[in-house]
């Protein structure tokens, strides 16, 4: 009688700890409790140089943008001949940025039409959780629908054959993308003098630069749905960064178009962000 209170005491231990485990993951925030914002956010990616001789007042148009409203969220991706360029970065720029032109700001830096955007109701958006562990970022991402959410459509890729546009179908994926931006680098930017850079892309942590597909094309998902994605990165063996005081972790909801008629991605759509700051642990 004793074994089998005892064994009935040890089934129940296990069954306790093993919902514990299901409900945290492994950055230890419980993904259910992470509340998702039901506003929108505004993305601005924008392909820089040091080297760039117009680049100086790019930023300072961005800057006003930033300054315009809280919601509106940065990255600056470096390239060339540059101190904040790396391979991690030209991935990016390869994948994403397509133009060869600098500047270039993918993202309406245009008050009125910011204010536009921010006062729509996001169909979806994205959650940061970050714990530090020594020299490791456990992070979690929750994404939610929050709106009504369309995974194909017609017309949408534009296709003509003998100009005349042929009915094909729109097929759209979720993806989630996390990367390591840093703060507070200084160098001098052409043709403008001294410049502190802020929100400098340093490294991306998925494992695709374009961001980790959530759902699959033209998968459809409903109202309330939720997604969460947990990551670890190594400060230590990632050494991109000058100074983790100033670095922050920036996730963002990149939605991937696909033609019926191909199989490759022709269209990548920023849509909700969250940025969480690491010299805050």
């Amino acid at each position: 009688m004793k074994s089998t209170n005892l064994f009935t005491l040890l089934l129940f231990v296990l069954v306790l700890s093993s919902c514990k485990k299901d409900q945290l993951d492994p950055s230890g925030a419980n993904c259910d409790a992470m509340e998702v914002s039901n506003q929108s956010t505004h993305v601005l990616i924008e392909q820089t140089g040091t080297w760039c001789p117009t680049c100086g007042g790019e930023k300072d148009e961005i800057q006003e943008a930033i300054d315009h409203h809280e919601r509106v969220q940065h990255m600056a991706v470096h390239g060339g001949d540059d101190p904040f360029a790396n391979d991690r970065t030209q991935d990016f720029r390869s994948a994403i940025i397509r133009s060869p032109y600098f500047p270039t700001v993918m993202g309406s830096t245009d008050p009125s039409f910011m204010d536009f955007l921010l006062a729509e109701a996001p169909d979806m958006q994205v959650k940061l959780d970050v714990k530090r562990d020594g020299s490791i970022l456990k992070i979690t991402a929750k994404i939610e629908i929050l709106g009504e959410y369309e995974c194909a459509r017609e017309n949408g890729c534009g296709v003509f054959i003998d100009g005349q546009q042929v009915n094909v179908f729109d097929f759209k994926s979720i993806n989630l993308g996390i990367y390591l931006l840093e703060d507070g680098l200084d160098y001098p930017q052409a043709n403008y003098g001294p410049l502190t850079h802020n929100d400098v892309m340093r490294d991306y942590l998925t494992e695709v630069v374009t961001g980790d597909q959530i759902t699959d094309f033209g998968e459809e998902v409903s109202l309330g749905d939720t997604f969460c994605k947990y990551y670890e990165y190594d400060l230590t063996a990632n050494n991109y960064h000058e100074n983790i005081a100033n670095c922050k972790i920036m996730a963002i909801i990149v939605e991937g178009n696909k033609c019926e008629t191909t199989d490759t991605e022709w269209y990548l759509h920023f849509l909700g962000s969250d940025v969480f700051e690491v010299g805050n642990l």
